[in-house]
């Protein structure tokens, strides 16, 4: 029987996770599930995002057997990482790809207003002098409705204009990953990127031994 490896996202983000899963694993069988009809997730209150997170997952995992769930989602993520766990265990979440290390020079988090809120790994890192964020409500949108990412330039730079001496850039949603052209010209000097796409990737290699079935 094909059992496939689930990617649950509201839009763009997921297909960028997907793509470097599918480097990774490049036989194994992959079923995106990009939830458009509910997004945004980031500016939903918790218990409207959980029926539509679980409703999601309990109706997907019935209809196609999987191996694994990759909740490509860092909103989904931070909010239900707990409960997703003790109900599937097969489901991984991804985190923001922050750390002390990443953090000994100026580091900007961009994220939704949801991650920035509720994300236990974010929080550990707030009281350093280097951490500053931005808490995005419609971004996610903006890049899952525009043609021309370039148009998000003027929004983006209106936004960060406070933090161009940051030296690193935390990209806590996945839909983020798109723009990283457009954020490199926002800067004199050269930024450095931190997703968790292969990172995900990379946690994800060591269960599937234990889901290959």
């Amino acid at each position: 029987m094909k059992k496939y490896i689930l990617v649950y996202d509201s839009g763009k983000g997921g297909e960028n996770v997907l793509k470097v899963l599918k480097k990774v694993f490049p036989k194994e069988n992959f079923l995106l599930f990009c939830d458009k009809q509910n997004a945004p997730f980031g500016n939903k209150r918790k218990d409207e995002l959980e029926k539509i997170l679980f409703t999601a997952i309990f109706s997907l995992t019935k209809k196609y057997p999987t191996k694994a769930i990759v909740i490509a989602c860092n909103t989904m993520s931070s909010l239900f990482k707990r409960e997703l766990k003790k109900t599937y265990p097969n489901v991984f979440c991804i985190e923001p790809m922050i750390s002390k290390r990443i953090l000994k020079s100026h580091t900007l988090v961009l994220a939704t207003q949801s991650t920035i809120k509720n994300s236990e790994k974010l929080k550990k890192y707030k009281s350093y002098s280097t951490y500053h964020e931005v808490a995005f409500k419609t971004l996610a949108t903006k890049i899952d409705n525009t043609n021309n990412l370039h148009n998000l330039v003027p929004y983006l730079r209106e936004n960060l204009s406070p933090y161009f001496y940051c030296k690193n850039i935390v990209l806590a949603c996945t839909h983020y990953t798109s723009i990283k052209p457009q954020l490199t010209k926002l800067f004199s000097h050269k930024v450095f990127f931190y997703d968790s796409s292969f990172l995900t990737a990379q946690k994800l290699k060591k269960i599937m031994p234990y889901t290959k079935k």
